[in-house]
């Protein structure tokens, strides 16, 4: 049978939401966003840096990172779970009703309400930091010139696929190791800057940054 989990709730006009394990966001017409860190069981309004009486249409979660899509504002950002949001709509047409966002791989895309599809480098809004503390990947020296060594921690000897990005967004190398817990690559070949590394197994997957100097 269904439950009712409104508590807390001061808006039941709900248009979207996300979720992380027990974390909880849902969007409301009108009153902004809510959360729960009991899977349903009390909201709280988190509406700090939201324009007054915003109707968010689409939410999304990248690590401690959330997104959400809204009328009247367009995109906002969050990177403390929610705690404080700013506005990233640099770019993007004024006044634009952002209906739907997807995050995949390392780009955000938002579905707008009358200029079509907009995309943008994950990296240019949440930084090149890991988007989840909880690792199974360590990866060292980092800053480096030459080489870098790679460890899968979990002690899981699976396929381990390891992809580079540069700060565009554009894969630069992508390569598979078999039953490894421990590999070595040249990052030598490739310019000073700073990189993504995408490094994912049969469990998890996870983003890491990388600095070649």
């Amino acid at each position: 049978t269904w439950s009712l989990v409104n508590n807390g709730l001061t808006n039941l006009n709900i248009s979207s939401f996300v979720g992380s394990g027990t974390t909880l966001f849902t969007g409301t017409q009108g009153g902004g966003v809510f959360k729960t860190t009991a899977n349903g069981a009390n909201w709280t309004a988190i509406n700090t840096g939201l324009p007054l009486n915003t109707t968010v249409w689409s939410l999304a979660i990248s690590g401690n990172n959330v997104f959400a899509g809204t009328y009247p504002g367009g995109l906002f950002y969050s990177p403390n779970n929610g705690q404080t949001w700013s506005s990233i709509n640099n770019g993007l047409p004024s006044n634009i009703t952002v209906y739907s966002i997807l995050i995949n791989g390392n780009n955000i895309f938002v579905g707008t309400g009358t200029s079509g599809i907009w995309s943008r480098s994950l990296f240019e809004i949440v930084g090149i930091d890991d988007y989840d503390n909880n690792t199974n990947f360590s990866l060292y020296p980092n800053p480096t010139s030459d080489k870098i060594t790679i460890n899968n921690n979990s002690n899981s000897l699976t396929e381990t696929i390891v992809s580079i990005f540069n700060i565009t967004g554009q894969q630069i190398m992508s390569k598979k190791y078999i039953n490894q817990n421990s590999f070595e690559i040249n990052v030598s070949i490739f310019s000073k800057g700073i990189y993504m590394l995408k490094i994912q197994d049969s469990k998890k997957i996870e983003n890491k940054k990388l600095i070649i100097q």
